[in-house]
């Protein structure tokens, strides 16, 4: 169980920062900004996908044990980044 659990943490890792998954999604609002329109078109509806598409068609075949057993901590975080990015667009100033 320890070489699936480590391989799920570094699959799911690397889909993660892809998708922009809190804590790990620092790198998104600078692509935003600094893409041309149509970069920024692409970025967000398609390439933002491919983590989530990663994680569904290679991860879980891959290691479904371990997807299985750290599913709870998975939906925790998916929690945390929903009340995370609520709470975060509620501290910023409405743009005008």
């Amino acid at each position: 169980m320890l070489y699936t659990s480590i391989a799920f943490w570094a699959i799911f890792l690397a889909f993660a920062v892809k998708l922009g998954v809190w804590p790990v999604h620092t790198w998104l609002p600078d692509a935003y900004s600094a893409a041309p329109d149509a970069g920024s078109i692409i970025l967000s509806a398609v390439m933002s996908k491919m983590g989530a598409y990663g994680m569904l068609r290679i991860m879980l075949p891959f290691v479904p044990d371990a997807a299985q057993y750290f599913a709870p901590v998975l939906g925790a975080i998916a929690l945390l980044s929903i009340v995370i990015g609520a709470s975060t667009r509620w501290a910023r100033p409405r743009a005008t």
